[in-house]
């Protein structure tokens, strides 16, 4: 018995259909995550060079107080790092995606200036350890820990509401 072309899938037509959806799909998601990639780019490489400082002046802090190298301490830097970077990639390509006209960089700001207010505390009071005599570390220290302090007291106040735009009124 021969069977034709036409008979040895009936639904060809529905396969080709589902194959140019597919191919759609994959091309918006690959321009939707190189435009995310392009937009927030240099807010995720400032959150890798601040985990790679911070992860270096704690490595140099426990050579100075006489500590063995922690694998484990720097798997849990790697992950910190790996974690702060999805976080901003996945807030920008949640934005948009949702809704691709609006401006979310107040947002990723807002979320590196965390990060980086976390990170400059961990720096400094390990800076601190390095060089315990210097004034400039010192005083680095003291401002990155009123920075942390009045960002904690913000958040139990529930007071990080986002400045307005221009464009919003003011």
């Amino acid at each position: 018995v021969s069977v034709s072309k036409n008979t040895q899938h009936p639904n060809i037509s529905y396969q080709v259909m589902l194959e140019h959806i597919e191919a759609y799909f994959r091309i918006f998601f690959a321009v939707t995550v190189s435009t995310v990639i392009s937009n927030v780019g240099d807010f995720i490489m400032l959150v890798i060079l601040m985990s790679i400082l911070n992860w270096l002046a704690g490595y140099r802090a426990d050579v100075v107080k006489g500590e063995k190298y922690s694998h484990k301490k720097t798997m849990k830097a790697v992950k910190e790092m790996a974690l702060t970077s999805a976080i901003l990639f996945f807030v920008a390509l949640t934005c948009t995606m949702l809704e691709p006209s609006v401006d979310y960089s107040l947002v990723i700001k807002a979320l590196t200036g965390i990060f980086a207010i976390i990170y400059a505390r961990n720096i400094t009071r390990n800076l601190r350890i390095i060089q315990p005599s210097n004034e400039f570390v010192k005083f680095l220290n003291m401002i990155a820990n009123i920075k942390y302090k009045n960002l904690k007291k913000r958040i139990k106040e529930d007071d990080l509401e986002i400045p307005k735009t221009k464009e919003d009124g003011e």
